[in-house]
């Protein structure tokens, strides 16, 4: 994946700025170009031959980069530089550096029904869902089994070992936690930032995982490895 410098949106939107998220300070807004100190660019670089290495697995998550950086490149291991190479990365993607599906930006949570346009649009979807069709391998099973992983970057990685199986792969992250049941009855998912939500606790996060296969007729059992 080779680094280059993109001289094409930026140079008609001249002037416009936004400010950054975390420092305050002023930085050009959509496609812009940037040309970074030899230190900053090297750290691109680097970051490309990660994305390379990773090729089969992208999008990668920054967070995931970070580690990657810290283990094999001796990269700070601290907030403060984590921060700091997500701002970075935000430049080089806007300035063509580091193209923008090979990092994945996690975090937005949509509340959406399904609605058609007419008679002709329900049918065409239902002919649709039955092309897809597939067999959940775990019906009828004595147990049913979800895999969790801490961080929400690796879950689209195990989702692809485990989709087969028809294993779902939830992430029980510290930064963002998920709760079912907590909220309307045990059918809605509502992603927290914090636990402060009514009836929100760790036991009833705990409690929703276990309960969810309990319609099925499944046993609950929780193995942490």
């Amino acid at each position: 994946m080779s680094v280059t410098s993109n001289r094409g949106p930026a140079s008609n939107r001249p002037g416009v700025f936004t400010t950054g998220r975390e420092n305050g300070r002023r930085r050009p807004r959509g496609y812009a170009e940037w040309n970074p100190h030899a230190p900053t660019r090297a750290l691109i670089d680097t970051v490309a031959e990660i994305l390379d290495d990773y090729d089969e697995h992208l999008p990668l998550t920054v967070r995931q980069i970070f580690y990657r950086l810290v283990a094999s490149y001796s990269y700070e291991k601290d907030e403060k530089a984590y921060k700091r190479l997500g701002e970075h990365l935000v430049r080089a993607r806007r300035a063509g550096m580091v193209p923008f599906g090979a990092i994945r930006d996690d975090g937005v949570v949509t509340y959406s029904e399904t609605w058609y346009g007419g008679p002709d649009d329900f049918w065409d979807d239902t002919a649709c869902r039955m092309r897809a069709y597939r067999r959940d391998r775990q019906a009828g099973q004595r147990l049913r089994l979800e895999l969790w992983c801490e961080a929400a970057g690796m879950a689209p990685q195990l989702a692809r070992v485990a989709d087969r199986y028809s294993v779902p792969v939830y992430s029980a992250t510290t930064a963002r936690r998920s709760c079912w049941g907590c909220h309307g009855g045990g059918r809605e998912h509502v992603d927290h930032q914090d636990t402060s939500a009514p009836g929100c606790t760790p036991l009833t996060r705990r409690h929703g995982a276990a309960a969810r296969p309990a319609p099925r007729g499944g046993r609950r059992r929780a193995r942490r490895l």
